[in-house]
């Protein structure tokens, strides 16, 4: 592919210069920079990894969604949540400082392409553009001028704590905003509560009161039943040139008798509440009301929660093995073909 030489040159400048500053020493992964681009029509959140000593890098969330798919991710943080699932299903673009062998083929095109040199494990940058229902990609064009004014606009924010002019006042409540000004053409900082967002899972109640009397008055059954919704590992193949898609599972699995019940591709664009749907009121409909429902996905709980409790079905939140396992032996022999 063409290379735009001036543009993505910026970007592994801006890449170095924050890599040399080690901004972890400041801020940990929870702790969010706010910046309003000049240059870009977008607003972005910027999260610092590396606080721990291992996986280090830069994750700029896009706008308000890709905040609040953050804010997902730090809800479901109690590690029974699918990984996978969570990291899928973010809107944003990452800056990884990793081993060569994991940048990209065209990423390596590129930094060839551009002369540059790193050496070491750990010290090679590479970029990844996240969307959901989509295989991680290499950021376009537009998505590497978006990173560059955001690490650029980053690296000044952690140059100021490093000279003393700013220091870190980092809570759960309150974010480091940076904004330019058009009124006096210059750049502003300082500390601001953290934007408030509706939960990316909102509740879910059942309007047709006549189909809810219908599946409370379904006969109690002994199974045991798993609902959840999973990205496999395996992506669909686009036509050339464009994004692989990765698409969304939805399975239903019946533990008592150890067998999928209920398996569905979801569409492009159809809303994980109706595929949740789709699966769950048949299944009562027609076999009854389960005695256990386990789930981890949060969309089962913000879906169903209310009409479980309004039929009398137990919905526990608890890791689905099952489902790994399941998920592992599916698409492991997918990729021996």
């Amino acid at each position: 592919m063409a290379v735009n030489a001036e543009l993505w040159g910026a970007l592994f400048e801006a890449a170095r210069a924050l890599k040399d500053m080690a901004p972890w020493r400041w801020a940990d992964a929870e702790d969010l920079v706010e910046i309003v681009l000049e240059k870009n029509p977008v607003t972005v959140f910027c999260s610092v990894m590396g606080g721990g000593g291992e996986c280090y890098g830069i994750t700029v969330l896009l706008g308000a969604d890709g905040y609040q798919r953050f804010l997902g991710v730090l809800e479901e943080s109690d590690g029974v949540a699918d990984p996978l699932y969570l990291m899928h299903e973010q809107n944003c673009l990452t800056l990884y400082w990793g081993d060569r062998e994991e940048v990209p083929p065209d990423q390596k095109a590129i930094i060839k392409e551009l002369g540059l040199r790193f050496r070491g494990r750990g010290n090679w940058p590479f970029f990844l553009s996240m969307k959901p229902r989509y295989v991680p990609a290499t950021p376009d064009d537009s998505e590497a001028a978006v990173m560059t004014e955001a690490l650029q606009n980053l690296f000044m924010c952690f140059r100021a704590m490093e000279e003393g002019r700013l220091e870190p006042q980092w809570d759960e409540d309150h974010l480091l905003l940076r904004c330019f000004s058009k009124e006096d053409q210059s750049w502003h900082i300082g500390w601001m509560e953290l934007p408030k967002v509706p939960s990316l899972y909102p509740e879910v109640t059942l309007q047709d009161e006549v189909l809810k009397e219908r599946l409370k008055q379904r006969p109690a059954i002994s199974a045991e039943i798993i609902l959840d919704l999973v990205y496999p590992d395996v992506p669909i193949s686009g036509k050339k040139g464009e994004r692989a898609a990765l698409p969304l599972l939805c399975f239903m699995m019946d533990v008592t008798q150890g067998c999928v019940i209920h398996f569905e591709i979801l569409e492009p664009g159809k809303p994980e509440i109706e595929a949740l749907f789709d699966a769950f009121v048949p299944y009562v409909l027609g076999a009854g009301r389960m005695r256990l429902l386990r789930a981890r996905n949060p969309w089962v709980f913000s879906a169903l929660e209310d009409l479980c409790s309004y039929c009398g079905i137990p919905l526990r939140r608890t890791p689905c093995p099952e489902i790994d396992a399941l998920r592992a032996a599916m698409f492991g022999m997918m990729q021996q073909f």
